[in-house]
């Protein structure tokens, strides 16, 4: 199996100050008891030449997405119109979630 890290996750884990859009609604923190686990397994990703420059994420990140409107591998929008459109459209989206009695009230 060959793994190859993400170019762009690469960058943003290097700060290289690129812009990036995007929208992931998420979910489903993991419980803390699983926070050693996920380490030493992590540790054993990191020891892997083929992931040197992977973005592993921190336990406090992981979750579970529920939608990704716009992932930040795509261009963002190409201009101040669109980017205005987009941010709006979100907007109304998650503003239209949480009226929804399904919403959650707590993590």
């Amino acid at each position: 199996v060959f793994i190859r890290a993400d170019q762009n996750a690469a960058n943003l884990a290097a700060g290289t100050g690129m812009e990036v859009w995007g929208l992931v609604l998420v979910a489903a923190w993991p419980p803390e008891d699983m926070r050693e686990p996920y380490e030493r397994l992590v540790e054993g990703f990191k020891s892997l030449p083929s992931m040197s420059s992977a973005y592993i994420y921190p336990f406090g990140s992981l979750h579970v997405s529920i939608v990704t409107a716009h992932a930040f591998t795509r261009s963002p929008p190409v201009n101040d119109t669109l980017k205005a459109a987009t941010l709006e459209e979100w907007a109304d989206m998650v503003a239209s979630a949480r009226r929804s009695g399904d919403w959650p009230r707590r993590p």
